[in-house]
């Protein structure tokens, strides 16, 4: 892209979340005006259904003056006009990623041809599909919480979250009819709500524990 910014690519949690891909963007000045933390340049969901093939900056804000508001806001441009979008559908559903060398690296937009910081394989498609060029590497499953990608560990993909506390991949047996269950019996009515599909919003982690739901 034209307006691609070649710089050092950004780490969180193992996870290489690529480049800042708009020069002209002050990413900090958008964070600082919204109250909200980028999470990646990526695809989201078009009008028609499918994935956007330009990547949109996608900020995740976690209090919000209109409750009717996504928590995820997309900054795009289109020729000459910065357009702002929902951009919730991005942390919908799952990634899908390869690690090698520790570092785990996905395609997030349609023709994002990557490899990690050290080589090794590499991968394109965005999510339209997913392509790995090169041997090596091990397969692996992301979802988006928050602003951070968390690496799933079963086919239910739920994730607890809750204030001030990491992401925790629950184990593969609590399912959401499980989980549900469990926090209709146990907690407070309205603690608890589903931010995205499979993703969970706790009062805390401490009170899953105490009655018996495991993480991974």
């Amino acid at each position: 892209m034209g307006d691609a910014m070649k710089l050092a690519e950004h780490i969180r949690d193992g996870v290489n979340v690529g480049v800042r891909e708009y020069r002209s963007l002050n990413y900090e000045a958008v964070e600082d005006k919204f109250g909200c933390r980028w999470v990646a340049d990526l695809c989201v969901r078009t009008v028609g259904g499918g994935w956007s093939e330009i990547p949109v900056a996608v900020f995740y804000q976690p209090v919000l003056k209109d409750p009717s508001h996504s928590h995820y806001l997309g900054i795009c441009r289109r020729g000459e006009a910065w357009m702002i979008t929902n951009a919730i559908s991005a942390a919908d559903g799952v990634w899908e990623g390869i690690r090698h060398n520790d570092e785990i690296v996905f395609s997030r937009f349609r023709h994002d041809f990557r490899t990690g910081q050290h080589g090794g394989p590499a991968v394109d498609g965005g999510r339209d599909y997913f392509r790995v060029v090169g041997d090596g590497g091990e397969r692996v499953t992301l979802r988006i919480v928050e602003d951070r990608f968390v690496e799933m560990w079963s086919e239910s993909g739920l994730v607890a979250v809750a204030p001030g506390e990491k992401p925790m991949v629950l184990h593969p047996w609590a399912t959401r009819e499980i989980v549900e269950q469990w926090c209709r019996d146990f907690l407070v009515e309205n603690s608890w709500k589903w931010l995205t599909d499979g993703v969970l919003r706790l009062p805390g982690h401490t009170e899953l524990e105490r009655f018996g739901v495991e993480f991974q």
